[in-house]
Order: C-alpha cells, then sequence, then structure tokens
C-alpha cells in the first residue's frame, strides 16, 4: 500500500513539473516574452532602434571594428555616369551629368557632418566605388570633388552598382551594430545593361534589408525597372528643377535641402 501511495505521489509531482512548464518563473518562458517583447518594440518604432530585434546583417561574429556613432544616418550615393548623360536634353542646355553633379553637390552639402556617406560611379574611368562610407566635413568635401570629376562613356552596369552599394551597406550595418538608418540613391538616366541583376539585387534588398531605395529617373519616364511602388521611391526628373526637387525627398533630415533659382527655367 505504501509502495502504490509512493508511485502516485511521483506521479503527481512529475504532473506538477509538466504543468509548471507554462509558469511566468519558468526560465524558457521568459526567454519567449522577452524575444516578443523585442520583436513588438521593434514593429511598433521601427527598425534602427531596437538593434539587437532584427536580424540584418547576418553576422556569423561580431565585427572587429564597432562605429562610435551606432545609430548614424547612411547615404550611398550611385550616379550614372554612363555616356548618355552627356546629352543636353533635359539639361536646358546643359548636359545631363553637369545638371546630375550641381544637384548632387548641394544635396551632399546639405546633409549634418556626421552622415555617413559613399560614392559610386559609372564612367569614363570605369565601374567603382570612389569614396567608401565615412562621415565629416573633410570627407563631404571628398565626395563633392569625386561628383566634379565625372566623365560619362560607356554603358549602365547598374545591377553590379547596386550589387556593391549592398555590399557597402551591409559593412556599414554590422559596425553600427544594425541600429541606424540606411539609404541608397540613385540618379540614373537609363535602361540598366545588366537588368537580371539589377532585378535580383534590389529584390534582394528589399526582402532581406531595411535599406531605403531612392532612385531619381533623370531624362526618362515612369516606366523604368526601378520603379516599384511601395518599395522604391522613384521621382522622374525631366529637367534641373524636378531633378533637385526629387533629391529633396531623399530625407527628411536635409531640411535645408532647396531648389536654386538659378536651376528653374
Amino acid at each position: 500500500m505504501k509502495r502504490s501511495m509512493i508511485c502516485v505521489s511521483l506521479v503527481l509531482a512529475l504532473m506538477g513539473c509538466k504543468d509548471g512548464s507554462n509558469s511566468p518563473s519558468n526560465p524558457k518562458v521568459l526567454v519567449k516574452a522577452e524575444n516578443e517583447q523585442k520583436a513588438a518594440t521593434s514593429t511598433q518604432i521601427g527598425y534602427g532602434s531596437v538593434g539587437a530585434a532584427n536580424n540584418w546583417p547576418q553576422l556569423e561574429q561580431p565585427s572587429a571594428m564597432v562605429s562610435n556613432n551606432l545609430l548614424a544616418k547612411n547615404y550611398y550615393i550611385v550616379l550614372d555616369g554612363s555616356g548618355s548623360m552627356d546629352r543636353t536634353s533635359c539639361g536646358n542646355g546643359n548636359s545631363r551629368i553637369d545638371v546630375a553633379k550641381d544637384a548632387l553637390t548641394q544635396f551632399v552639402s546639405s546633409l549634418s557632418d556626421d552622415t555617413q556617406i559613399g560614392l559610386y560611379v559609372f564612367d569614363e574611368h570605369g565601374s567603382n566605388e570612389r569614396a567608401a562610407l565615412d562621415s565629416g566635413a573633410a570627407h563631404k568635401h571628398k565626395v563633392i570633388d569625386f561628383i566634379s570629376k565625372v566623365q560619362p562613356n560607356h554603358g549602365t552596369p547598374l545591377g553590379s552598382s547596386i550589387s556593391q552599394a549592398l555590399r557597402s551597406l551591409n559593412d556599414q550595418a554590422a559596425m553600427q551594430l544594425s541600429y541606424g538608418d540606411y539609404n541608397l540613391v540613385i540618379v540614373t538616366d537609363g535602361v540598366a545593361g545588366d537588368t537580371p541583376l539589377m532585378n535580383s539585387m534590389v529584390d534582394k534588398i528589399i526582402v532581406e534589408t531595411p535599406i531605403n531605395i531612392h532612385t531619381i529617373g533623370f531624362c526618362i519616364d515612369d516606366d523604368h525597372a526601378l520603379n516599384r511602388k511601395g518599395y522604391v521611391n522613384y521621382q522622374s526628373a525631366q529637367n534641373a528643377e524636378q531633378l533637385l526637387t526629387g533629391l529633396g525627398t531623399v530625407t527628411a533630415e536635409a531640411e535645408s535641402f532647396d531648389v536654386d533659382t538659378e536651376f528653374k527655367e
């Protein structure tokens, strides 16, 4: 009889342990609740405010270099310097590239010195990153200098350009521990010469990252592969004023950015 009572007691004790798995004091329950709270917080206040709750970038191990400004805003510019940018249509007598240079110079100048700015160009000098993401007044002058030296020629490798932009922004996100704000700014006047790659890179950015894509289609209409409504901030510009206005939509940070009257027709 005693042995039977002991067995019953053990069974009841085990059942009690099982029922206790949902107890608020159970460590697993606490971890689950914490993760759910992080996810809810992330949804409520947006990406960049709770980096630990986000899964981009995918890091195998923490970055060896950690930024001293985890909340920095990042703007990576891709400038089309293809041969067609030498044309004067939509430039009010000036070449498209000269109009784009002036507009981007004003845009970069309007950003605060603690903003991270990167520049990728394809032109006469090749297709490559001219300025890695960095901040500071001296760096802004460096970016502006590189913009001024663009010489139109060759094709429009937007796909490979966006691929490099993604790598650079991904690396920067690792250094900022996933915090911060990330923007890809593209100024182009034509169709990509590597459209399949461009589409796959844009898909990857939209699905896997919080990067905001801003595209200014200069002297082309809304019928462009980068015009993804709901996913890409696409602005069509048919003249210098519209180009400046389009760049003005890229960031609310550039409060001083305005349309310069010298570009008005």
